[in-house]
């Protein structure tokens, strides 16, 4: 890792982009862990399977709530629980863990730069850099999600792919199925996915003395191969340890179902390139992009980003499934493409970039007043709108050329993801109130080791299982309010937590605790208030004789040697 300055494209000096870019990484994790809590419903989710991973030492099948978890596969919870030997059960060995080995995109964009446009070529020293540029990456990079983890093992199988084809030797397609099928760990075989176009494309972009055609089919169906049986290593015990209804999940309902007719998130066909804009700011706004000419002159490395970007969108379009976070594997390929394409020197006076900061730090200056309307949930919302000087001191960055001139090529790529993660300090009272779920789930868990039985009514999430240190399953009682009302009826000394419209006086007298979420408000109440609440909106009457009636049955029954 180099330190010392150098030029590039012989005009303006710049950092060992590297070095910079993983400092500012870093810098920008420790902001996000800070300034912000778990939020559900993801994060919260993704360490509570942990937690029970942790707790039930079962490494095999994931669990949430006690039943099989088969949305995904499980390296995300091995490397959390691997944190955790190492750090002891925190927070921040919680969180910190998968944002740090995320980071490796970073040196691995580094070497696809390196492979494609040469060893101390522009792409490879800028590549890291137009990586973290990108507003939406920037700000997956402090969450514990799988995309960017996935990254890192499909940047890794690319480089093997590429470096099959330059060097003819074959052997490099099984150790791009290697880091292929440790991505099926990570996300399931979504990564032959993003693999694919690079497959297909192959003669596109071939250069004469590379890998023939034919040969390198025989490197694609090779690296599908190892990826297959790598992935089944654990598929298939997996499935044979969590029972039949696991199997046909992780088999079926996250590969082909995802593909045609998905359970969640499901949008049209054209939707990816609607949101194409936002996942790639803040590029379209920085006019010395579009001065550089990128598009001009395509080399063979250039088809092989563009052709693997464009490919992918297409593919993605056709499943049901799109989520903005699916497309960050990709955006790599636009990353090195920039950097090889960009030349410094067209890099002036950037309004577009200056009204899109100006408006943001117009937004936070502003906030008292508009926070309420946007947070309806919050009590006396609070923001700090200083925190808006961030963005307004970048805009004289993109319109003085002359200030921090040495810097000002980092700092000018780098001002829209400062300026996004400006926004976590800026928020911080309201996503702390909002968002914070542990004091209601540490309540939950107190309540267990007391050796109380904890009911949740509708869908659970797992957002308490992590937060509340919880040590065994939560009776789910649903959404119908008979079959609640039947099981509080059997169960009144248990507690429960419901989901009510907020601003119940009885409740807040009532309750043992309340968090208010997205308008309602989730209150942990004994059973037997909760039968009293005078806002209880079933039929008690008619509930009551239809249990008194089953009672009757059943002893009949009983009675009669049935």
């Amino acid at each position: 890792m180099r330190f010392q300055w150098k030029a590039l494209d012989n005009t303006s000096p710049v950092f060992s982009f590297l070095a910079m870019t993983l400092l500012i990484a870093f810098a920008l994790i420790c902001i996000s862990l800070y300034f912000r809590p778990l939020m559900p419903l993801d994060e919260t989710r993704y360490a509570s399977v942990a937690w029970e991973m942790w707790q039930g030492g079962d490494w095999l099948v994931p669990h949430k709530n006690g039943l099989p978890y088969a949305h995904k596969p499980p390296m995300l919870f091995w490397l959390i629980n691997l944190s955790w030997m190492i750090f002891g059960v925190n927070d921040f060995a919680t969180r910190m863990i998968v944002p740090v080995v995320a980071c490796c995109n970073f040196f691995l964009i580094s070497q696809l730069g390196k492979r494609l446009y040469g060893k101390h070529s522009q792409a490879a020293e800028l590549a890291p850099l137009i990586l973290l540029s990108f507003g939406m990456l920037a700000l997956y990079l402090s969450m514990p999600f799988f995309d960017l983890l996935l990254t890192v093992f499909l940047l890794s199988s690319v480089l093997c792919l590429l470096k099959s084809g330059q060097q003819k030797d074959m052997k490099w397609g099984a150790v791009a199925g290697f880091w292929a099928g440790i991505g099926v760990l990570v996300k399931g075989p979504v990564i032959l996915a993003y693999l694919f176009p690079i497959f297909v494309s192959y003669p596109l972009w071939r250069q004469d003395d590379w890998l023939p055609n034919r040969q390198w089919f025989s490197v694609c169906v090779t690296t599908i191969f190892v990826t297959v049986i790598i992935g089944l290593f654990w598929a298939i015990p997996a499935a044979i340890q969590g029972g039949e209804a696991y199997a046909r999940a992780i088999f079926w309902g996250q590969t082909v179902g995802r593909v045609s007719e998905s359970f969640a998130h499901a949008r049209p066909f054209y939707w990816y390139v609607l949101f194409l804009p936002v996942l790639t700011l803040p590029w379209l706004f920085l006019l010395g992009c579009w001065r550089s000419r990128i598009f001009s002159q395509l080399s063979p490395a250039d088809k092989f980003c563009l052709s693997w970007l464009v490919l992918t969108v297409l593919l993605f379009s056709c499943f049901s499934a799109k989520q903005p976070h699916y497309l960050l594997p990709v955006l790599p390929a636009f990353a090195v493409f920039l950097a090889a394409k960009l030349k410094l020197n067209r890099f002036g006076k950037e309004p577009l970039l200056a009204a899109l900061l100006i408006i943001l730090a117009l937004a936070m200056f502003s906030g008292p007043w508009w926070i309420g309307t946007a947070f309806k949930a919050a009590q006396d919302p609070q923001v700090y709108p200083l925190w808006g000087l961030v963005p307004l001191f970048l805009v004289v960055v993109a319109i003085k050329p002359a200030v921090f001139q040495k810097f000002r090529f980092p700092v000018l790529l780098l001002a829209m993801p400062i300026s996004v993660y400006a926004l976590l300090p800026f928020l911080s009272p309201v996503l702390f109130q909002l968002y914070d779920v542990s004091a209601l789930a540490q309540q939950m868990g107190i309540k267990q080791t007391e050796g109380e039985v904890v009911a949740i009514s509708g869908n659970y999430h797992g957002e308490y299982h992590y937060l509340g240190r919880l040590t065994s399953p939560l009776v789910v009682i649903g959404d119908n309010e008979s079959k609640q009302y039947q099981w509080l009826s059997q169960h009144p000394s248990a507690w429960a937590v419901i989901s009510t419209q907020a601003g119940d006086t009885y409740m807040a007298q009532h309750s043992e605790h309340i968090w208010r979420y997205r308008g309602r408000q989730n209150v942990l109440i004994l059973a037997s208030d909760l039968l009293n609440w005078p806002g209880w909106a079933p039929d008690i009457q008619g509930m009551t004789e239809a249990l008194q009636q089953k009672k009757v049955a059943a002893n009949a029954e009983i009675e009669s040697g049935g």
